[in-house]
């Protein structure tokens, strides 16, 4: 599976634009910065030099200005995009109309998934590191707030804390990209064209969210998530191929690592800066049934129907001698003992007898062919 790529050399390439998540002292090399609106992770070193500029002191900064502000850090690792979670990084997130509360708008909407181990020899051991890191910067905020990090099990977005067993590198870490984005004349000055397929006006819906996204053409413009095909198209995906492409697959990761409060909850995202495949995901096509489970024989004996199969018929002792011929042995026990007569009774009896001959095949029949339906293997 890695043969066509050397993750040895992705990975110093890694260290040398970004901050590989897997290497030690990772959050000795970054802080928290306030912005305006949200808090961001940056270097150390981009701080001590935003600390010794000549800018004033008490100068708010401005998300907006990023000239102003130190720029994010960019975080990378080379993960696995799972597929046993729902995954929802689809163009439209899988949006549809509900009245829950918390839901999300149409507008607002990430498309998100979320990463695993992708289980190369050569990378063995640096997806817990990275998992690890992770939760530590998220644990470093509220030590930059001065806040007990106890805290941050009420947290919501990068790590799940609602599972019932305790979060660890099994259950990954989400990363998402926020599509959509009012117009404003800056972004419409930046605004990019990448062709029909990446515009607003065909961006592909489920049909119950279509109406919405009417709403919304007009107003807003569409970010297609910045991610790549491998080698050698290197063409930006189409939205309606993001399912199809990018779930179980294996991608080289970048991106920032933010701090937000939203309706009462301190809510943790990492966004997307650049995402490229490695390796194409190796999944059955959705539409594949599952084949038919088939009942197996028990693996321990279980006679709890035996009282539901159906009984022979009761044998009564009878004796091939009358009372008579009894009563005579005893009397005379060296006499040899005569033929009994034929008497009514006798001839009763072996009349029944003869009957009771004649039925038994059929019982036994019926006995057999019963025991063959109630056994034979469905």
């Amino acid at each position: 599976m890695s043969a066509d790529t050397d993750f040895e050399d992705l990975r110093e390439q890694l260290r040398a634009k970004c901050i590989y998540l897997a290497d030690d002292n990772v959050p000795e090399r970054l802080e928290w910065f306030r912005m305006q609106d949200f808090d961001r992770v940056i270097t150390k070193d981009e701080a001590d030099k935003y600390r010794n500029s000549s800018r004033k002191e008490g100068t708010p900064s401005n998300e907006d200005d990023e000239s102003g502000s130190p720029p994010p850090a960019r975080l990378a690792g080379i993960v696995r995009l799972t597929h046993k979670h729902d995954f929802f990084m689809q163009a439209c997130s899988g949006w549809i109309p509900s009245t829950s509360p918390g839901h999300p708008r149409f507008a607002d909407i990430r498309p998100s998934a979320f990463t695993e181990d992708p289980g190369i020899p050569e990378l063995m051991g640096d997806y817990p590191k990275i998992w690890n890191n992770v939760v530590a910067l998220l644990r470093g905020w509220y030590q930059f707030e001065g806040e007990d990090a106890t805290k941050l099990r009420d947290s919501v977005g990068v790590i799940d804390w609602t599972t019932k067993s305790e979060p660890n590198p099994a259950h990954g870490f989400k990363i998402g990209h926020r599509v959509f984005e009012r117009q404003s004349p800056e972004n419409l000055k930046n605004f990019q064209d990448h062709g029909a397929s990446f515009n607003i006006e065909t961006w592909p819906v489920e049909p119950e969210a279509q109406l919405e996204l009417d709403k919304i053409k007009k107003t807003h413009i569409a970010h297609p998530i910045p991610v790549y095909y491998p080698d050698p198209e290197k063409n930006l995906i189409p939205p309606y191929r993001y399912r199809d492409d990018l779930r179980g697959a294996i991608v080289r990761l970048e991106f920032h690592l933010n701090h937000w409060f939203i309706d009462g909850r301190h809510t943790f995202t990492a966004d997307i800066r650049r995402m490229k495949i490695l390796v194409r995901p190796n999944l059955p096509p959705r539409d594949v049934a599952s084949p038919i489970k088939r009942k197996g024989i028990p693996s321990r004996d279980d006679f709890s129907d035996e009282d539901e199969l159906p009984r022979p018929p009761k044998r009564q002792a009878t004796s091939h001698r009358t009372n008579a011929s009894a009563s005579t042995s005893q009397q005379n026990p060296q006499a040899v003992p005569s033929t009994p007569k034929k008497t009514k009774a006798t001839s009763t009896r072996k009349t029944a007898a003869k009957d009771k001959s004649e039925e038994s095949p059929k019982k036994e029949k019926y006995k057999q062919s019963t025991l063959h339906t109630m056994w034979s293997p469905k």
